[in-house]
């Protein structure tokens, strides 16, 4: 345990650090946020420096190891860069519309498939699928991929559509991770006691992404809670659906 507490204690201090040093970045590259006109409630906050994602994500998700840690970076790391592309176009052209619907969700859809089939392919999972509440699962077989591109779409979309407001998608997305990474736990040690070593190994990999990421939301939140002096960007809500989805 004091291994995951060390991995969100230091990814909480790396996101501090990377902020302070991304703020002034951003002020002086006027990577400000566009309103949309008829939010009158939110006029203030346009020209608020976004994209502070980068940092947070950065410090996420540096740490652990597995093959189901590498997918999780992967998968960040493209929806990372699609909300980068969106993030940029609004900059550039001072605009709250970055890419269209279509394009955005060609490339969602896009690296959603791509996981789908790794997920179908991986000899970990293939479409074994837990029953809630059992220790039962059920084959899916080649509906998982389905499911895999329906679980994808849907969180990148959720998590991005929460960020809305200050400290909302930071903070919701803070209280899933520590609930998921206790649910890992508890089947990381069922794992364990039935001698499933190799699952074992990559459960830990995952829990240690949830407590980095757990403690760089909460450094992103010292400087996103009310009133906002940075937020995170497309690049940030969509690789951190991402994640979350993983």
């Amino acid at each position: 345990m004091s291994n995951y507490l060390l991995a969100a204690l230091i990814a909480f201090l790396l996101c501090v650090a990377l902020l302070f040093l991304l703020l002034p970045l951003l002020k002086r590259k006027k990577a400000g946020q566009e309103i949309l006109e008829y939010v009158k409630e939110h006029s203030y906050k346009s020209g608020t420096p976004t994209m502070g994602g980068i940092a947070m994500l950065t410090a996420a998700l540096i740490f652990g190891k597995g093959k189901f840690v590498y997918i999780t970076l992967a998968v960040a790391f493209a929806y990372g860069v699609t909300g980068f592309l969106d993030d940029s176009i609004k900059i550039h052209y001072k605009r709250n519309l970055g890419l269209r619907p279509y394009q955005k969700i060609i490339l969602q859809l896009s690296i959603a498939l791509i996981v789908a089939f790794v997920v179908y392919k991986n000899e970990l999972i293939r479409g074994d699928v837990y029953i809630p509440f059992t220790k039962n699962t059920v084959s899916l077989g080649w509906g998982v991929i389905p499911l895999v591109v329906f679980i994808f779409i849907a969180t990148t979309n959720s998590v991005n559509l929460t960020d809305g407001l200050d400290g909302l998608a930071a903070s919701t997305t803070l209280v899933y991770m520590a609930g998921i990474a206790a649910i890992i736990a508890i089947v990381a040690a069922d794992a364990d006691k039935n001698g499933l070593s190799l699952y074992v190994k990559e459960y830990q990999g995952l829990l240690t992404v949830c407590f980095a990421t757990v403690g760089s939301l909460a450094g992103f939140l010292l400087f996103n809670c009310f009133p906002a002096k940075i937020f995170m960007g497309d690049v940030g809500s969509l690789a951190l659906g991402g994640v979350v989805a993983c």
